[in-house]
């Protein structure tokens, strides 16, 4: 497996929130969302984006309505000095 590129989206600060107050470790996390804890703690951590799968089973675990309160938009560096 290869190194993998910068997330260009990432959890929103809301939900990070909304995530440590459920109490719940990262293993129930992921299995509420149907993913591994491997793939839940990449993406917790920020190496790896939100994928379609982990956005859907938040909503479906009831901790969003929508996929935007999940994940936002995060430029990287270059995109940044551009603008």
């Amino acid at each position: 497996m290869g190194k993998l590129e910068p997330a260009k989206t990432r959890l929103s600060p809301v939900f990070c929130r909304r995530l440590g107050e459920t109490g719940m470790t990262d293993m129930a996390l992921a299995a509420s969302f149907g993913i591994s804890r491997q793939e839940f703690s990449a993406i917790k951590l920020g190496k790896q984006g939100p994928t379609a799968r982990f956005m859907a089973g938040a909503v479906r675990a009831g901790l969003a309505e929508n996929f935007g309160e999940v994940a936002e938009y995060a430029p990287d560096k270059t995109e940044k000095a551009i603008a």
